[in-house]
């Protein structure tokens, strides 16, 4: 969808469009995080939705998966691990 964004309108919009839906169930993702107390400390709000959007990146997977050959499996343990530990509070400092 990237590559044919670049040069067909139509491809560009339907893309703005898909992303601009992933930007906002990262946003409402960051509100139940705060709102069940399990947003890490120091990291504010406005910040969250853009850890979880980077994270959810559908580049990642091409790269690590289809690029590298790692396992879905593999793949997803480390988006997983890597999400917690950017977003999630462990506990007392």
């Amino acid at each position: 969808m990237r590559a044919a964004a670049a040069s067909d309108s139509d491809a560009a919009v339907m893309h703005e469009t898909l992303e601009e839906d992933r930007r906002r169930r990262m946003r409402h993702n960051a509100r139940r995080l705060q709102a069940t107390g399990q947003l890490r400390r120091g990291l504010s709000l406005s910040q969250a939705p853009g850890v979880l959007w980077l994270h959810s990146a559908p580049e990642l997977f091409e790269r690590l998966v289809i690029q590298r050959r790692w396992t879905a499996h593999r793949f997803t343990r480390f988006i997983l691990y890597a999400m917690m530990a950017a977003l999630i509070d462990s506990g007392p400092a």
